[in-house]
């Protein structure tokens, strides 16, 4: 991980207590955000779409727009 620029600490010092506020809250925002990327997804269980999925009968049969590939 990166450190941070010298002027961070600067800049910070010459914000007002309620724009530092601001700062501290947009940056655990931001720190939030990082951490749910970093989650896994969670694994669905088996056959959670059981029944949810269908399938026409004419799945397997060719597609008209292919005719002249045959």
């Amino acid at each position: 991980m990166s450190t941070a620029p010298v002027s961070v600490p600067k800049i910070w010092n010459r914000l007002n207590t309620e724009n530092q506020q601001h700062a501290l809250t947009y940056m655990e925002f931001l720190y939030d955000q990082q951490e749910e990327n970093k989650k896994k997804p969670k694994k669905l269980p088996f056959g959670c779409l059981k029944g949810k999925l269908t399938m026409t009968e004419d799945f397997d049969d060719p597609l008209s727009e292919f005719e002249e590939y045959r």
